[in-house]
């Protein structure tokens, strides 16, 4: 914990493979500054076989709990003004608010509906079909509307920059 560990040799990883890391996930918590964080474990699954996608949608994984959410036609940016319907549609997953009208949700009942305790069963489940900031052609188009949604706010140019710079290295 809170080390990195590199293995004497690397470990090929295959197509189809999981890749997964503890660790900690931290984020800005407001516009002048500050960090929230929490230790999670994150695993990614690249694929673009159509088999992966038959994978997780299979009986054998729905028995365990598992739910395949398409977010493939999302760009990824959380607009607060607007929220996108790929996010309602992962805060119906997530809650048990069903009833909630597209411009009622927020991002803190969003904030709030994966933090949840009572939503764990559903939320750690959750598998998302979604574009990669990790690949370059989504990455560059994700980043143009990350910075066209945040650049009007005031004061968020450190928090932007910092984000570009990230996915860009």
């Amino acid at each position: 914990m809170g080390k990195l560990y590199e293995l004497p040799r690397p470990v090929p990883i295959r197509a189809g493979e999981t890749i997964g890391y503890l660790g900690m996930y931290e984020a800005p918590t407001s516009t002048e500054g500050g960090m929230s964080s929490k230790h999670m474990v994150h695993i990614e699954l690249f694929s673009d076989a159509p088999r992966a996608e038959a994978v997780v949608s299979s009986k054998e994984w729905k028995d365990k709990g598992f739910t395949l959410i398409d977010g493939s036609d999302s760009d990824g940016a959380l607009d607060p003004a607007k929220i996108p319907p790929f996010f309602l549609n992962l805060y119906r997953h997530a809650s048990d608010d069903k009833e909630l009208k597209d411009d009622e949700l927020t991002v803190k009942k969003l904030e709030n509906a994966f933090d949840s305790i009572g939503n764990y069963d559903r939320v750690k489940g959750m598998v998302v079909k979604h574009r990669s900031e990790w690949w370059t052609p989504d990455s560059k188009a994700m980043m143009e509307r990350f910075k066209s949604i945040f650049n009007e706010i005031t004061g968020l140019s450190p928090l932007i920059n910092h984000e570009v710079e990230r996915v860009e290295n």
